[in-house]
């Protein structure tokens, strides 16, 4: 499988892990490492997270971190990351 960044996503990563550089280093290097981790292992085991609520999509806990990857699985071929949500903030409807 072949994982692709929403332009958003990508913005919402970089936007979390900015906001925790600035207070903790070290912890924003581990929280960027388990998010990217958690990514990497939907190349190989892309349904590893349930379906969500909204069709097509599924939510994925980043173990040990306050955020959620939210993916979709496109043509059996490629997983789009369509957000990255810290599960403590409003979530978009």
């Amino acid at each position: 499988m072949t994982v692709t960044w929403a332009p958003s996503a990508r913005r919402e990563f970089n936007e979390a892990i900015a906001y925790l550089q600035a207070r903790s280093p070290k912890g924003a290097r581990r929280v960027a490492s388990a998010i990217l981790a958690a990514i990497e292992l939907l190349e190989d085991f892309p349904h590893l997270a349930p379906p969500s609520r909204h069709r097509g999509l599924r939510q994925m806990y980043v173990v040990r971190t306050p955020h959620l990857v939210v993916y979709r699985v496109v043509g059996g071929r490629n997983v789009e990351i369509r957000a990255i949500i810290h599960v403590r903030r409003r979530r978009r409807r």
